[in-house]
């Protein structure tokens, strides 16, 4: 399905220390779009800023025309996996997804289905019963995506 991102204006500064300033960007369709940049450029800012887990200093972030901010029910239709993806190392793969359903508001005659889904689209069939403690990094960064999928989000 298509989107719209639109990035108006966008300045974010971390106590007088500017991360963005005045970007404006707008992408419209489906696929991949890459933030390539240097360390300190401003790209995980921009992330976070998009999926509402920090305001922004100024501007404004659209998803199809609708306003993206750290409350706005609109980021549902965003999954996102963050750099740093502390799992429950007690919880089981199928666990973690339970739950992931649970928090994204799946639901329930759906949740099922959408964990077979995301176990699949992220080859973790075989590890479904085993503990986060005992997968590899890939492993656990697979099921941060899957975690990240679960609600089958536009972008």
């Amino acid at each position: 399905m298509p989107i719209e991102l639109l990035i108006k204006n966008v300045s974010h500064d971390y106590s007088g220390l500017p991360a963005l300033s005045s970007l404006n960007l707008k992408h419209e369709g489906t696929g991949i779009v890459a933030l390539i940049g240097a360390n300190g450029a401003g790209k995980s800012t921009l992330l976070r800023s998009i999926v509402g887990a920090q305001k922004l200093s100024n501007g404004k972030i659209l998803l199809n025309q609708n306003e993206l901010y750290p409350e706005s029910p609109y980021r549902k239709a965003i999954g996102y996996l963050s750099e740093q993806n502390p799992l429950p190392n007690s919880l089981s793969v199928e666990e973690v997804l339970k739950t992931s359903a649970l928090l994204h508001q799946v639901h329930y005659a759906q949740q099922q289905i959408q964990i077979e889904s995301s176990l699949q689209a992220c080859n973790l069939m075989s590890l479904r019963k085993r503990h986060c403690n005992t997968l590899s990094r890939g492993q656990r960064q697979r099921l941060g995506l899957a975690s990240a999928i679960i609600h089958q989000p536009q972008v």
